[in-house]
C-alpha cells in the first residue's frame, strides 16, 4: 500500500494558539537511517511519546494577522483563517486584513485576504506574502479538490487556482435566515464533482443541513444531502471512489440511528425533540467517533467506525458539559488521510489542555492516532461496516503558554 510520495505518511501541521504568539508544529515520519541533519532535528519537542512519529516546532517567522487586535466586535480575529498546506506553500485564508495597505483594496473585486509562506526556501529565511484586499470570515474548514483548486468555507464559499492567486465567491448557497443573514457553513469534503459542506441550523427541528456544490455546473444541488442531524463535525475524507464520506463527529448524527423508540407509534414519525430515550441511552448517543455518510444513498450507516479503542489515550472520552458553565468547551478532533490517492490510511489529531509540570504554565497537549479502515459486508443484506485497524499513537505536550490548537492541516 503507498502511502505518500517518499513512502511516508503525509506530515501534518498544527498552528496553535499561544499567549501573546502563534505556535507552528509538524507531526512527521521518523527519519530513516542516514536521512537525519542538523536542519530536520531542529526544534524536536523530546517530550513526544509515538512509536513512528516525531513532532518539531518550527521556527516560522509572525505576520500582521496573528495577534493583531480584531477590525470589529463581530471579527473573529486569527480563529477565522483557514490552513492548508499545498506542495511547499503555506496558505492561511481569510480572516482580518488590515485594507490601509491596498488603497481601494476594500473592493471585492481585488480578492478575499490570504497570505502564503514558501517553505521549500526555509523557515527562517521565508516570509509571509499578503494577497487580497478585504476580509471575509473563513473559519469552516478549506481543502485542495481533486482539480488541483483550493477550497475555503465560511459564511461565504470560495474557490482559488493556486497559480493565479485569486479567489472566486461561489454562489450563496440555498439557505438562509428570514432576515436575510447566511448560517455559519462548515466544510465535510470534496469529493471529484462535488463541495460538500453543512450548516450549523436551518433545518428540522433547528438541526444540522448538509449541502452539495456541483464543480462542473457551479450550482447548488436543488436536494439538501440531509436536513436533519446533530452535532459538530470536523472535515471529512471521502473513499470508496467518492461514495463514503467520513468524518469525525462529536456524537451520534441521528439520535435513533442504532435505538428502537419506546412506542410503536414513535417508529413512524420520530421527533429528535423529544425524549422518548432515558438519560443513560441519551450520553451513549453523544459518544464521539467516526461517522460514515453513503454519498449514494443519501443517508448515514448506522454504526460508527469501529475498532479503535476509546479510554481517553488512543481518542477522546465523552465530554459531559458543565451546566454551570456558560460556554461548553468545544470538542473539534481533526481528521485526515495521510496516504496518497483512495487508500484507506487516517489520522485523527485532537488536542487537550494541561499545566507545565515545574512552572505551572499553561501547556497545550496533542494526541493523535494513525490506523487504516477495513471494509466488510454482511451475507444477508450486503450492508457494508468499516473498521479500524490501529497502527500507532501518539502524544506531545508543547510549550509553555501554548493553550489551544487553532487549526491544523496534512502536506499535499
Amino acid at each position: 500500500m503507498a502511502i505518500g510520495d517518499n513512502g511516508k505518511d503525509r506530515s501534518i501541521y498544527v498552528r496553535v494558539l499561544g499567549q501573546g504568539k502563534i505556535f507552528w508544529y509538524v507531526i512527521e515520519g521518523l527519519p530513516q537511517a542516514g536521512e537525519a541533519s542538523s536542519d530536520s532535528s531542529e526544534g524536536i519537542m523530546i517530550e513526544c511519546r509515538s512509536e513512528c512519529d516525531r513532532i518539531r516546532q518550527l521556527s516560522l517567522p509572525g505576520s500582521d494577522f496573528d495577534l493583531h487586535a480584531p477590525i470589529s466586535p463581530l471579527s473573529l480575529g486569527f480563529f477565522s483563517n483557514n490552513l492548508v498546506v499545498l506542495r511547499s506553500r503555506l496558505y492561511l485564508i481569510g480572516g482580518d486584513v488590515d485594507t490601509r495597505n491596498y488603497g481601494n483594496g476594500q473592493h471585492e473585486t481585488a480578492g478575499m485576504g490570504f497570505r502564503h509562506l514558501d517553505l521549500a526556501i526555509g523557515e527562517k529565511k521565508s516570509d509571509w506574502a499578503l494577497e487580497g484586499g478585504y476580509q471575509d470570515h473563513q473559519f469552516g474548514g478549506a481543502a485542495v479538490g481533486h482539480d488541483g483548486c483550493i477550497y475555503s468555507v465560511g459564511y461565504n464559499q470560495y474557490v482559488m487556482l493556486p497559480y493565479r492567486n485569486h479567489w472566486e465567491r461561489l454562489p450563496a448557497p440555498p439557505l438562509c435566515r428570514e432576515d436575510g443573514t447566511l448560517y455559519k457553513t462548515r466544510l465535510l469534503g470534496v469529493t471529484r464533482k462535488k463541495l460538500i459542506i453543512y450548516s450549523m441550523g436551518g433545518g428540522l427541528h433547528h438541526a444540522n443541513v448538509m449541502l452539495s456544490f456541483d464543480l462542473e455546473s457551479r450550482k447548488w444541488d436543488e436536494n439538501f444531502l440531509d436536513d436533519n442531524f446533530w452535532g459538530e463535525w470536523s472535515a471529512g475524507v471521502v473513499l470508496c471512489n467518492d461514495r463514503y464520506l467520513f468524518t469525525f463527529g462529536d456524537r451520534s448524527p441521528k439520535p435513533s440511528m442504532s435505538k428502537e423508540p419506546l412506542h410503536e407509534e414513535e417508529k413512524q414519525e420520530p421527533s429528535y425533540l423529544d425524549d422518548y430515550y432515558d438519560i443513560d441511552e441519551k450520553e451513549e448517543e453523544e459518544v464521539p467517533g467516526i461517522y460514515v455518510f453513503d454519498l449514494e444513498r443519501g443517508q448515514w450507516l448506522p454504526e460508527p467506525v469501529q475498532g479503535l479503542e476509546t479510554n481517553g489515550t488512543i481518542l477522546p472520552t465523552v465530554y459531559k458539559p458543565n451546566p454551570e458553565l456558560c460556554r461548553p468547551r468545544r470538542f473539534t478532533p481533526y481528521l485526515f488521510q495521510i496516504g496518497n490517492n483512495d487508500n484507506r490510511r487516517l489520522a485523527v489529531l485532537w488536542s487537550g489542555r494541561g499545566r507545565h509540570p515545574t512552572s505551572d504554565l499553561p501547556q497545550c497537549q496533542i494526541a493523535w492516532s494513525k490506523f487504516v479502515l477495513n471494509a466488510s459486508t454482511t451475507t444477508t443484506d450486503q450492508t457494508i461496516h468499516f473498521s479500524a485497524h490501529l497502527l500507532s499513537n501518539g502524544f506531545c505536550p508543547l510549550a509553555e503558554f501554548t493553550i489551544q490548537v487553532l487549526n491544523c492541516a496534512v502536506r499535499l
